[in-house]
């Protein structure tokens, strides 16, 4: 898998949501959104959005970004995560 062609497919998914509101990106919790990006060279990328409650459910919700190219790379995607406060927009920061 190129790292860097699978960050850029990660890193769209992110600038997509961003300025989403916390209302808006709960609906990840219950339903993970599954998205298909084609590299530079024509490789097929998997970017997997799922979010859980930081805390306590209804407060803090934390996304996970997973990026994989549907083979071994599957098993060990690469990963981000960001917050987004009750009541606020994701700024996109992830880490």
């Amino acid at each position: 898998m190129n790292r860097e062609e699978a960050l850029h497919a990660l890193n769209h998914e992110v600038a997509r949501l961003r300025g989403r509101t916390h209302a808006e990106l709960s609906a990840f919790v219950d339903t993970p959104g599954h998205f298909e990006h084609i590299g530079k060279f024509g490789q097929t990328y998997q970017v997997e959005v799922g979010a859980a409650w930081d805390d306590k459910p209804g407060q803090v919700l934390r996304l996970f970004f997973s990026v994989d190219d549907g083979g071994i790379r599957a098993y060990l995607p690469v990963t981000k995560c960001g917050l987004v406060p009750l009541g606020g927009t994701f700024d996109g920061e992830v880490g």
